[in-house]
């Protein structure tokens, strides 16, 4: 805003450390909704940090910060309808806990979402991931976490590296390509549903037609590899 007069402000990534909110904070009493967070990051802990606090984002900007847009650790907020861009670090960092992120625009940062240590109950829907330096959607680890669903991911390096359990079919809708690398990673755990590997977007330029495992992949469900489908095993 121009509080005196002379023009809009400007700033560049770093000129400050960030908002953090702890576990002394009260949760359900507490939302950021509707702000603009802006030139953080000095502290690399991301523009802004919630930390054991459960503190719904909602349609706020978080952009040009230099390290994350987004850090969030041992704890489980609503993460919905914000626009995350031009962080020189992940747009979003989920670091333990189980987070529901939904609805946000991710885009211009290192990875897009980038997810380690958290639960079963982590939520990634109907998100537009896109034009990120590396990964739009990376799993450091395999939680026995749902498939991905209603997701945009496009215009990053690559698209997306999931444990097999959030690997999504056609029910939940994703697009998953153009990328520059295009295929899908997948990280071993144990899979109950039925998996099946097609080729997406077949004869089109952004084909995906491989599929690269790492780890041992265990099904209790069906697995089914299309003809054309290239499988590869890191190991």
């Amino acid at each position: 805003a121009d509080t005196n007069g002379d023009g809009i402000s400007t700033g560049s990534a770093g000129d400050w450390n960030r908002i953090y909110f702890s576990g002394s904070v009260i949760g359900f009493l507490t939302r950021l909704e509707h702000c603009q967070v802006r030139y953080a990051g000095s502290g690399n802990d991301g523009a802004l940090y919630l930390n054991q606090a459960d503190v719904p984002v909602v349609s706020c900007e978080i952009r040009d910060s230099s390290s994350y847009g987004l850090q969030v650790q041992d704890c489980s907020p609503a993460i919905e309808n914000n626009t995350i861009t031009g962080n020189a670090g992940h747009g979003i960092r989920l670091y333990y806990g189980s987070p529901a992120v939904r609805g946000n625009t991710v885009a211009n940062n290192n990875c897009g979402i980038h997810s380690q240590y958290n639960g079963a109950a982590t939520v990634i829907e109907n998100n537009v991931i896109t034009d990120n330096r590396d990964w739009g959607i990376y799993f450091a680890d395999a939680p026995t976490v749902a498939p991905i669903a209603g997701n945009t991911v496009t215009g990053n390096h690559r698209p997306a590296y999931l444990p097999a359990t959030a690997v999504p079919g056609d029910a939940e809708a994703n697009t998953l390509s153009p990328n520059t690398v295009n295929g899908l990673w997948i990280r071993s755990n144990t899979r109950a549903a039925d998996l099946h590997l097609k080729v997406l977007y077949e004869g089109e330029a952004r084909e995906i037609n491989t599929y690269q495992v790492t780890g041992t992949l265990a099904m209790s469900g069906g697995l089914t590899v299309d003809p054309g489908v290239i499988v590869k095993f890191a190991d």
